[in-house]
């Protein structure tokens, strides 16, 4: 039997129609997708950056505290400064567990080992010609800018 003119276009037609909703199907779903993707990873970069603020703002308590202890000599001070090294540390590991790249672990890899010379280097303030007190405004200057890149990078 062959078909009239008639129904031969509504054939052409319903296999358009059927095709176009297919791809735009596809698309949605593909849209949809992304949109999560998004979603996911804005979250976790709003995360890490919330935590790498945290870790900036840690170091910058400490870094007032060490200077008050050189300057007052209070040990009420250092223990001050003590208790802000277990946040920094814990704000640190947080951090370390948000990042991903190699960029990022080498960048906290250097503000670990600058955080480590800042904090060590205090309990040698008071010696004479103390290597902590003419190179620690260069410590925390590099550290601070490295916790800044850190968060540039994320954002």
């Amino acid at each position: 039997m062959r078909l009239t003119i008639f129904w031969r276009v509504i054939l052409a037609q319903l296999t358009l129609i059927a095709l176009i909703l297919g791809v735009s199907l596809y698309a949605f779903s593909q849209l949809h997708h992304l949109a999560s993707l998004s979603t996911d990873i804005l979250a976790t970069d709003s995360a890490s950056i919330e935590a790498e603020k945290r870790l900036l703002k840690i170091f910058l308590l400490q870094m007032r505290s060490a200077e008050k202890y050189a300057l007052l000599r209070d040990d009420n001070l250092y223990k001050y400064f003590v208790e802000g090294s277990n946040d920094f540390t814990r704000a640190f590991e947080n951090v370390m567990a948000l990042v991903h790249t190699p960029q990022e672990r080498a960048l906290l890899e250097e503000i670990r080992e600058l955080y480590t010379r800042y904090a060590t280097g205090l309990k040698t303030a008071f010696t004479p010609n103390s290597a902590w007190a003419r190179g620690k405004t260069e410590i925390s200057e590099t550290l601070i800018a490295r916790i800044n890149a850190l968060i540039r990078f994320r954002e």
